[in-house]
């Protein structure tokens, strides 16, 4: 992220100007993002949730099961409702069988911010057998403790006092 487009909304860095941004899409989606990672001004917060919402409205008389936040985004992507920056590795690209390499390092989460464990990804990236989602923290720390060994690059964990 560029500090250039530094601004205040209560004292508080916020990237690109302020504007609502997304930071993971949908692969060959033209766009679609993913609600996993945000920013954005109190303004654009605002803006986005009430469009989140007149967008599920929109979409109350169709068969469908339930409409999210995701729905909403992918239907917003043409009418520059947000910008979008792919700064976000998915989790299933990171778990992998073979463990972690230097040359994964570049290939897959080189000039990410982020990675993404959602459960698609848990079902289709290399998980230990019986491993839920409900075993995400675990599952994560694994492979951070990987990354960081392989990409030697510094990994910031909260404390837990669990195991």
């Amino acid at each position: 992220l560029d500090d250039t487009d530094n601004n205040n909304d209560g004292g508080v860095y916020v990237p690109f100007g302020g504007n609502f941004t997304v930071y993971s899409k949908i692969k060959n989606s033209q766009g679609a993002g993913i609600p996993c990672l945000m920013s954005g001004r109190t303004d654009e917060w605002t803006r986005m949730a009430f469009a989140i919402l007149e967008n599920g409205l929109e979409h109350a008389n169709e068969n469908t099961k339930m409409w999210s936040d995701m729905l909403a985004l992918i239907d917003m992507r043409h009418n520059s409702a947000y910008q979008i920056h792919d700064v976000v590795a998915e989790g299933q690209d990171v778990l992998k069988k073979h463990g972690w390499s230097s040359k994964d390092c570049e290939e897959v989460t080189s000039n990410k911010m982020a990675i993404h464990f959602s459960h698609e990804a848990l079902r289709k990236g290399y998980i230990r057998p019986g491993e839920t989602a409900e075993d995400r923290p675990y599952i994560i720390r694994r492979f951070l403790a990987k990354w960081h060994k392989a990409c030697n690059e510094e990994v910031i964990l909260p404390s837990s006092t669990s195991t």
